[in-house]
Order: structure tokens, then C-alpha cells, then sequence
């Protein structure tokens, strides 16, 4: 009789072992317009033990006993225990054995129990396909019959299979299953939308036709309360199965991931990485909003009701696994922290984890940012936030991308000198702290950077450490090439190889204020440009281009991972000279930085500083660039870049190296270049640091005339006049900036 009650209480997926791997994701978003203000907050945050690892050393351990294929299930969450199957097959893809590891709470150390896969009952072999959880506990399997090659429902425990409970029909072979509380199975096609009742003992009992696409079921332990989620013509919804009316609509439905629940007392609950939502007899309510708790969510695993009336999910934040624990805060409302505002231009999905962090251990302080308003231009942002700040108003700290000129604030006052609020600059790469000074004074805090430089084959540039603009135009004429750098314009070539090296006097002496671009030198320059300039777009073509050399460099990288060098060594098959652009000394290596402001009008300066004490810790470095994006992130904004701490950069490789490990994974690029992405060698990683070495401040004086420099040399380069004429022009107006600036 136990049994048999336990098999009436079914409630999770069951899927055939043939569609095994086809998870069936619940994906919704409701519009925040309808819906109440959230009253749920974060009670608890538990480190759960990597499943990552706990499997590859399970699989380590069993391939090399077994000397087999393996495959792995997906975690998943069941009673608040955590699973995840290892199964072993043989050469036909039949079932050996089976590794079942389970974590449960304090949820520190996983378990690992091997499971009979063979099972035999009135003369009939069986082989377990999946094991399927119930309670918190194994409690049924999917079994191929050897016999008669069809699919059977068992019941199991830890031990193994402990009896046949039912076959499956036959015309169900491409379905997905559940089962509610009583017993009563309903299996669904997805896409087909064809929903089929069965009865305790899997015999059909009536069809059904959905107008849509069926995502998943939703039981729950009382038979009335069985839910569809589904999407139709109309978009994705609710629907109580007895009816054919939708009970709420799904808006703004996307590709996100989300998880979704039915509690014991019929409302649904589901959550994405950002928000978590109920719906019952009132209708949609907004429930909790994850970054107002100060949490950043990676991804969530699973989602079900809590002891408490609350809710647990499995998250992963930063990198690292966690069981959060939300409900309704019954120890009331804690004291008020001074909130410090940071305007960025758009979502900084990388800061956003560090903003989280300091939240949580900031007893006085709290960041909130300020984004662009819904369809509000960027230009309009800007002006709006410039209006504030010239008005002593604003964001307390301000974004580099969210202001039009870093120079025209620092000069009118409204940026706050932060010399001094690092206890060691010499921690920090030079290039990332020259590039935030201005007049020798530290205004930006720069918290990530990317390199910017070009590279060439060593059979062009021979021995040299480094190259002039005349040496490299030597070179080039010298060659076979036809084209200096795959997109790159006759603009860009005067501009990137030319104007970019401030310590280059020939062109424009910077610090005595002296345009001398009418003279022999620059006409020369425009001259190469015009004969090398990439006028047909040849950036699908790279690969081929650049292995017979009728290209010279590769397109302008914005080096943020160090596994670039692996494709920059593709790109000259191993023989890649990483000089960057010419300069009159050295090497045009160039770091980016990315930046915050402190606004001198700011009432929290104190908290302010202590977050970017915060955010430049070695420990919150490596933190921040431990990330790991999945699936949507990269469309929701932007994520970390290179580090500025100097001991980070260690960390980074390790990681990274940890990450790429053996698994070697060829990378198409296409545009002709292919490249292993794997470990970086020992070559490549003391290439890697002597980047850092060469790099130099990207607070280029040019990039304040880089809009004069198109405006008037694009004429010459359309054929619509001479060199000689459009260099007198764009002399006068560099001439007139140099006077106006001095």
C-alpha cells in the first residue's frame, strides 16, 4: 500500500528515454505595469557545493573503472535536496550503471550511490532509462523493456528498482508526462499542442487539442488545481486545464530563462534571474525584485514552494551555487541606509555583482543606479545628466558612458581629485591609472580595461621590437600587400597610425600647440592611406588575406580575454608580431579603461569612496572578472573586461586556464580564421604580461579632434579634392582647436 500511495503522489516530469535532454523551459515575463509593488525580500542565502565539480570528479572516477561513455543529467531540485545522474553505457548506448549524486542540506558535500541499472521481474529484463524524484527522494523510473522494447513506469527507491508499475501507450513515445496528486497523468506533445489524460494506470481516458504550443503542465497535490502553460496566437499564458479561457496573460515573453511552480494552495509561482512573481484569485503580484535585496542573479536551477509559505530556489551568483530562501520579512523593516546613486549609460551586468556585494556588507550605505529612462535617447540622457551636474544636482558617482566629455566636467569643477584613495597605486596597472589623470591629478576610478593595439607577421616586421610610422610605410611598400588592415578606411589609417602617438611631434607638437600637417610628412601619410585604405570591405576575407599577405595587420582588437592570442597566432599560423601601432618611441599598445566619477556636489562622498575602495580590492577584482554569463546576458549589458589590480591578472589565468583546461573546442571566426581554444602556453602567457608591460594611458589628445579629422579628410578620400588642399583645411581647424585650448 506504501507504495502504491507514494505513486499517487506523483508530481514532477516525467520524460521517456527517448526525449531525454529536451527540457521544456517556462519563459515568462509579466508586465510590471499590472502588477502589485513586491513585499517578498531574501530571508537566507546557503553555499551549496559545486555540482560542476562533484560531477567531473564522479565522471573522472567512473570512466577511468570503467573504461565507458558516460552522459549526464540536469541538476535538479527536488524537497529542497539536490540531484544529478551520471549514467554509464556500453558501445550500443544501453544503460551499465548508474551514479546517482544528491546533496542535501547544509548542502556542503555531495553524496555519491551507485544504482542497480538492471532490473528483472516475472521473467522480463528491464533497463532503468531515468530516474525521476518525488519528496525529496528517488521514487520512480522510465524502464526499456528488452523483451518487447517498450517503455514502463517502475517504481524505485536508492536501491534500485522495487517494482513495474504500468506501460506506457504506444502512440505517447513522443510525449512529456506528469502526473498530479491523485495519479492522474496528463502526457503533451509540445509542439503539436495535443494533451492527452490518462488514468493511475497509464490507459487514456480523453485527447484534447490545444490551439498553441504546450510548455509544460503544472500539477499540483490537489486534482483541481492542474494549470497549462502554453503560448498561442495571442502570446503565453495561464490556463486552468478545465477551461479553454486564458487566465492571465504571459507579457513581454522572451528567450530568458525562468522557473515556475504550483504551491499546495493553488497559486503559481516563477522567477528569472531578475524577478520573482505569484499569481492567485487577485490576479499578478511582483513579489520580490532580486538587485533590491542586493542579490545579482547568474541563473536560477529550480524553483519550489518552502516550509514557510515562502519560496527556495537554486541561484548561481558569481560564479558560485547558492539555495536562496525568499518570503515575506516577519522581523520588520531594518534602519534606513544613506543611498549613494551611480548613473551608467546602460546596464553594467559585471558591476552590477559588485554593487550587490558591497550592499550586502555596507551597514550605512547603499547603491542604487540611474539608467537611461524606457525609449529615452542616449544623447538626451546625457544632456539631462549634465544639466543636473552644472546645477550642483546629480548622480553621486557618474559612469565614463554616461557623460558626453570627462574634460569638460573636470575643467568646470564638477569632478571630485581621488588622489590618495588607493593606499597603493603601484598594485594597479600603470596605463589603467595614467589614462583617469588629467593634469597629473587622479579623477576616474578605472575599474576594467581593454588593450588596443595592432598585430602583424613577423616575415614583415623582421626583428623589430617596435616600428615608425616611416618604417612601417617602408615595409608595406615593400611587400606584397594591397590593403594595410582588413576595415580599415583611408580615415582610419591616418588616425590610428598616424595621429595616435601624442609623443609624435611631426605631425602635431601637443605641447607647444603647433599643427604642422601641411608639411611633406603627413602629405605622405594621406598618399599610403589612399594606396592601403580597405575600400570594399574585405573583414569576411581576413584569414585568407592575411596568410597570403596581401593584408598587413589584423582589424583593430580590443583585447579583453586573453585567449585572443590564440586567434592571433592563427591569424600569421604562429608567427604573430604583436608591435601595435607605429609610434616615435615604443609600442602603440593602448589601454581602455572604463571609469567612475565622483560628483563634487555629492552629499555621500564618504560612502562613495569606500566603494571604490571596495570595488578595486584585489579580492573584489577577482570577483568580478570570475564571471560567468549565460544564455541572454550578453544582450542585457555589458560584462567585465580585463582587471586593473596587477595580482588579478594571475587570478585570471588561472581561471581561465581551469576553464579551458583540455577541453579543446575549435572556433570558427568566419572570416577564414580558425583557432583551438585551449590553455595558453607558456610563450603566450609571458606575451600576455608583456602587453600589460608595453600598454600606455589611452587619454590620447587626438581623440578630441578625431570628429575634425573625418569631417575634413573625408573629402580627399572620395576623390572630391587634393591631399594638399584637404590637409590645409584640416590644419587650420586642428590649429584653431590647439589655439582655443592652450
Amino acid at each position: 500500500m506504501k507504495k502504491r500511495q507514494r505513486f499517487r503522489l506523483l508530481s514532477v516530469i516525467i520524460l521517456f528515454f527517448f526525449i531525454t535532454g529536451c527540457e521544456i523551459s517556462s519563459q515568462p515575463v509579466i508586465d510590471e505595469n499590472e502588477a502589485d509593488k513586491g513585499f517578498y525580500s531574501i530571508l537566507e542565502l546557503t553555499p551549496v557545493a559545486d555540482p560542476e565539480k562533484a560531477l567531473e570528479r564522479l565522471a573522472e572516477e567512473v570512466v577511468t573503472r570503467e573504461g565507458l561513455q558516460y552522459t549526464a543529467g540536469r541538476l535538479e531540485m527536488c524537497g529542497g535536496n539536490l540531484y544529478r545522474q551520471l549514467k554509464v553505457l556500453d558501445e550500443d548506448g544501453f544503460t551499465q550503471g548508474i551514479w546517482l549524486l544528491s546533496l542535501k542540506h547544509p548542502y556542503d558535500e555531495w553524496s555519491v550511490t551507485s544504482i542497480p541499472a538492471r532490473y528483472e521481474e516475472d521473467g522480463r529484463q528491464y533497463v532503468i532509462s531515468n530516474i525521476y524524484f518525488l519528496e525529496g527522494e528517488p521514487a520512480f523510473c522510465t524502464l526499456l523493456c528488452r523483451n518487447d522494447n517498450r517503455y514502463y513506469l517502475g517504481a524505485c527507491g536508492e536501491d534500485g528498482v522495487e517494482e513495474v508499475k504500468g506501460i506506457f501507450p504506444e502512440k505517447l513515445e513522443n510525449y512529456s508526462l506528469r502526473l498530479s496528486g491523485n495519479g492522474q497523468a496528463y502526457a503533451y506533445n509540445r509542439t503539436e499542442g495535443n494533451l492527452v489524460i490518462l488514468d493511475d494506470g497509464l490507459r487514456i481516458q480523453e485527447e484534447r487539442t490545444f490551439q498553441g504550443q504546450i510548455y509544460d503542465v503544472l500539477p499540483n497535490s490537489k486534482a483541481s488545481d492542474v494549470y497549462l502553460y502554453a503560448y498561442d496566437e495571442k502570446g503565453a499564458g495561464i490556463w486552468e486545464i478545465s477551461k479553454e479561457e486564458c487566465m492571465t496573460r504571459l507579457e513581454n515573453w522572451d528567450e530568458e530563462a525562468y522557473r515556475i511552480c504550483v504551491s499546495y494552495d493553488g497559486n503559481i509561482y516563477w522567477a528569472n534571474r531578475e524577478k520573482l512573481w505569484r499569481y492567485n484569485n487577485t490576479g499578478a503580484q511582483l513579489l520580490c525584485t532580486f538587485s533590491e535585496s542586493d542579490y545579482v542573479l547568474n541563473a536560477i536551477y529550480g524553483l519550489e514552494m518552502n516550509e514557510d509559505k515562502g519560496v527556495r530556489m537554486l541561484v548561481q551568483i558569481g560564479g558560485e551555487y547558492y539555495m536562496l530562501r525568499a518570503g515575506e520579512d516577519t522581523e520588520g523593516e531594518t534602519e534606513k541606509k544613506r543611498e549613494i546613486e551611480i548613473a551608467f549609460g546602460q546596464n553594467h551586468i559585471g558591476l552590477q555583482r559588485v554593487i550587490a556585494a558591497f550592499n550586502r556588507q555596507s551597514d550605512i550605505w547603499r547603491i542604487v543606479t540611474r539608467l537611461p529612462q524606457e525609449d529615452e535617447e542616449l544623447a538626451d540622457y546625457w544632456d539631462r545628466l549634465q544639466l543636473e551636474i552644472s546645477a550642483g544636482k546629480g548622480p553621486d558617482i557618474i559612469s565614463d558612458e554616461a557623460i558626453w566629455d570627462a574634460e569638460v566636467y573636470i575643467q568646470n569643477g564638477y569632478f571630485e581629485k581621488l588622489d590618495g584613495v588607493l593606499e597603493d597605486e603601484s598594485q594597479y596597472l600603470p596605463a589603467a591609472l595614467e589614462g583617469s589623470r588629467r593634469n597629473g591629478a587622479l579623477y576616474g576610478m578605472p575599474y576594467d580595461c581593454q588593450l588596443f593595439f595592432a598585430t602583424y607577421s613577423r616575415k614583415l616586421s623582421g626583428k623589430r621590437s617596435s616600428w615608425t610610422v616611416p618604417e612601417l610605410m617602408e615595409a608595406v611598400k615593400n611587400s606584397e600587400a594591397r590593403i594595410l588592415q582588413c576595415g580599415c578606411d583611408g580615415v582610419d589609417i591616418v588616425k590610428y597610425y598616424g595621429l595616435f602617438d601624442n609623443e609624435n611631434t611631426i605631425y602635431i607638437d601637443w605641447e607647444q600647440g603647433e599643427s604642422h600637417l601641411t608639411e611633406e610628412p603627413f602629405l605622405e601619410l594621406l598618399d599610403f592611406a589612399l594606396n592601403y585604405a580597405d575600400t570594399r570591405g574585405m573583414l569576411n576575407q581576413e584569414g585568407r588575406l592575411l596568410s597570403s599577405g596581401e593584408a598587413v595587420a589584423t582589424r583593430p582588437i580590443t583585447f579583453a580575454d586573453p585567449q585572443m592570442l590564440n586567434y592571433l597566432d592563427a591569424c600569421f599560423s604562429g608567427e604573430a608580431a604583436m608591435l601595435g601601432y607605429p609610434k616615435a618611441e615604443g609600442n602603440g599598445i593602448y589601454a581602455r579603461c572604463r571609469e567612475l566619477f565622483l560628483n563634487t556636489a555629492s552629499e555621500n562622498k564618504e560612502g562613495a569612496l569606500e566603494f571604490f575602495k571596495f570595488m578595486m580590492s584585489e579580492e573584489i577584482q577577482n570577483e568580478y572578472i570570475d564571471f560567468k554569463a549565460v544564455s541572454g546576458q550578453e544582450a542585457a549589458g555589458w560584462r567585465p573586461q580585463l582587471p586593473v589590480h596587477m595580482k588579478s591578472f594571475e587570478y585570471l589565468l588561472e581561471i581561465r586556464g581551469k576553464q579551458w583546461g583540455n577541453n579543446i573546442e575549435t572556433i570558427d571566426c568566419g572570416n577564414g580564421v580558425k583557432y583551438d581554444r585551449g590553455s595558453l602556453s607558456d610563450e603566450q602567457i609571458s606575451e600576455f604580461y608583456w602587453l600589460l608591460e608595453q600598454a600606455q594611458s589611452d587619454n590620447w589628445k587626438v581623440l578630441n579632434i578625431m570628429d575634425i579629422v573625418e569631417e575634413e579628410l573625408e573629402p580627399y578620400f572620395a576623390g572630391s579634392i587634393e591631399a594638399v588642399e584637404a590637409a590645409r583645411i584640416l590644419d587650420n581647424r586642428v590649429q584653431l582647436y590647439l589655439d582655443e585650448t592652450k
